[in-house]
């Protein structure tokens, strides 16, 4: 049986944070058709597929999830996928949510990072990261927190330990590099 440790990562948005270049050829794309949800749905099979422990997801379970139509959880949320492009190849992920219930439930001005993937590029998670933070200030928020869903029932943060141990299905399923590369760009833990 395997130990997922998992962190969350907080940034204050208005925080100066780490600023590497974007590499010119890295496209941010929002997801805004069933062709690009398929490839937002399967870039981690594309990136992770060799790494010796990553888990797929049940992609049906996934379709819905990922549709607005069929998870109700939209309703109450703004939310946006995007899908990082180099040089015409998909190369990473993010979902930003801002739970607006929630936030004021809890008296936050927050908004959500969760479903990141990336190659091992600082540049590409960077791209990705900005693309959720300039959409987060669209909406006034001063907080971006993750990796988070919609709810805690949802897969959230990041393995940190146990990379030699088989995951567990719904649990955090990540390589190493990727907390690097949230670390990297400004966030603590």
């Amino acid at each position: 049986m395997m130990m997922v440790i998992e962190i969350f990562i907080i940034l204050h948005i208005h925080k100066q944070r780490n600023q590497s270049p974007v590499h010119m050829s890295i496209e941010i794309k929002e997801v805004n058709s069933r062709r690009m949800l398929r490839t937002f749905i399967h870039i981690p099979e594309m990136l992770h597929k060799n790494y010796h422990n990553w888990m797929p997801t049940i992609y049906a379970d996934d379709w819905k999830f990922f549709d607005a139509t069929k998870n109700h959880l939209f309703n109450s949320c703004d939310t946006v996928l995007a899908v990082a492009y180099m040089d015409g190849k998909p190369v990473g992920r993010i979902m930003g949510i801002i739970h607006r219930i929630y936030n004021d439930i809890r008296s936050e001005n927050n908004a959500r990072f969760g479903y990141f993937d990336s190659i091992d590029d600082q540049n590409v998670a960077h791209a990705l990261i900005s693309f959720i933070i300039d959409w987060a200030k669209k909406f006034d928020k001063s907080v971006l927190v993750g990796p988070y869903g919609f709810s805690d029932k949802d897969v959230q943060g990041l393995l940190i330990d146990g990379y030699d141990k088989m995951p567990l299905i719904d649990s955090a399923c990540n390589p190493a590099y990727i907390v690097k590369l949230i670390e990297k760009d400004g966030f603590s833990k």
